[in-house]
């Protein structure tokens, strides 16, 4: 616990329980995007995954801003259910995907073969 969140819990011990959570909400996104860092850097770093993903930051980047410009109307199809639906895919979407992805090493590893 940091310093300043003990101070918190000291003088509104009450919200304690709340504060934390809105304490770690505040770092969601930074540590998100140092997750997704990471990974690129250590693809990048490892040969055989940077000539199989090559510009793999660019390439997210630039899909996340055309995204944001222009979201995509796209028909998919359920991998449980199997049946087919349309959605819209925009930025938000994808980097709620990206974003869940990185809390598993699993899911992480997959992240770059989505893109």
């Amino acid at each position: 616990m940091t310093q300043l969140q003990e101070t918190q819990e000291q003088q509104h011990p009450a919200d304690s329980q709340v504060g934390e959570r809105l304490w770690n909400a505040l770092f969601t996104a930074r540590d998100a995007q140092h997750a997704l860092d990471k990974a690129l850097v250590d693809c990048e770093a490892e040969a055989a995954c940077s000539q199989t993903f090559p510009q793999m930051a660019s390439r997210i980047r630039n899909l996340i801003t055309s995204l944001d410009r222009k979201p995509r109307h796209v028909r998919i199809v359920h991998p449980r259910t199997g049946i087919a639906e349309e959605i819209d895919v925009d930025a938000r979407l994808v980097s709620s995907v990206i974003f869940s992805a990185l809390y598993s090493p699993l899911t992480a590893s997959i992240v770059l073969t989505s893109v």
